[in-house]
This record gives structure tokens, C-alpha cells and sequence, in this order.
């Protein structure tokens, strides 16, 4: 219900395998998979009290720094920080998006990305402090995008069909209009 409650379909949690768990405190569990191969287990709490410490937790073992949720063998690719960020992009039909499961990449993540050919990053981080360091950082590396959120939208998982839509057709013609200042 809290899923659905937050947007999210029925479909796209069954595509992703979404399942419910015995832990009261995190009672919604995620594989996580880099380009289709199983890295482990995320758990969401939906209490509030939990979230304060802890909104996600990883399976023992859990390596964020060498793994990007999704998938991302394109030139041009979506990058989010959190799993329902992701959860949400594929949802509104975003094929290539890959989450960092943070705010700033790793040395691995970039160079997992380089290896799979990516040149454009659309900055989809979160629309907060942290998230434009994490854009300005992907900078260093790559030609980065950055995602035209509302002002008062946090992050992906905030958004509704229609604000995303929105905000995608602002990224795409904010783009054009920098590639043409670059010629």
C-alpha cells in the first residue's frame, strides 16, 4: 500500500521483483542488479522514526561502491541516487538509468560507466545540495545533463507522470539549447 500510495504501479513492482519481508522495521525488499547481473538486497523502511537513521538497508556483504543499479550500455544515461529514484525512472519508461545509491559516484562507478561507453550523464541526483556537488562532480568525467526538476521536488520518486514528463521535455530542450552554445 505504501508503494502505491507514493505512485509507484503494480506493474513495475512486479517487474523489479519487488517482495514483502518478515522484518517489521524493513518491511519491503529489492534485488539489486548491475545490467542484469544479482549484487544483493535492499530493505525499505516506511516508518518514519526508522527513516531518521536509516530509510535503506543492504544485505551483509553489500558492496555500494562497485555496483550501479540498472542499466547503462548507452552513450546517454540517467543517473539517480537512490533505488526508488530508479524504481520510479523505469516506471515513466526511462530504459537506460542506473542509481548510485548515493549522492556522489565512486572511482568504480565512473569506471564502470566509461567501460560501457556512456559520454552523456542526465543528472538526475537530487534536486538538494548534495545532489549538485554529486552533478559537479560526474562533470570531472563526463558531459553532464542536468535534469530540470520543479523547485519544490526533491527527487524522482517525488514526481507524478505528468511532472516528469514535464521535466523530461525541459531537460531535452535545455540540452539543445547547450550543445548549440558549444558549435
Amino acid at each position: 500500500e505504501y508503494l502505491l500510495e507514493r505512485g509507484f504501479d503494480l506493474g513495475a513492482l512486479n517487474k523489479v521483483k519487488c517482495k514483502v519481508t518478515f522484518n517489521d522495521s524493513y518491511p519491503i525488499i529489492f534485488p539489486l542488479n548491475d545490467m542484469g547481473v544479482f549484487k544483493g538486497y535492499v530493505c525499505r523502511t516506511m516508518d518514519p522514526e526508522i527513516q531518521k537513521k536509516r530509510k535503506y538497508l543492504y544485505n551483509k556483504g553489500f558492496s555500494r561502491r562497485n555496483t550501479l543499479v540498472g542499466k547503462y550500455d548507452c552513450k546517454t544515461v540517467m543517473v539517480v541516487e537512490g533505488f526508488m529514484d530508479y524504481l520510479k525512472a523505469k516506471q515513466y519508461g526511462v530504459k537506460y538509468v542506473c542509481a548510485l545509491l548515493g549522492w556522489k559516484a565512486t572511482p568504480e562507478q565512473i569506471e564502470k560507466l566509461k567501460a560501457q561507453g556512456v559520454e552523456t550523464i542526465i543528472s538526475a541526483l537530487d534536486n538538494d545540495e548534495c545532489g549538485i556537488k554529486g552533478t559537479k562532480y560526474l562533470e570531472n568525467y563526463f558531459e553532464v545533463i542536468r535534469f530540470q526538476y520543479p523547485k519544490s521536488i526533491k527527487d524522482i520518486g517525488e514526481m507524478n507522470k505528468k511532472q516528469f514528463k514535464k521535466a523530461k521535455q525541459k531537460t531535452i530542450k535545455f540540452r539543445r539549447k547547450k550543445n548549440e552554445f558549444v558549435k
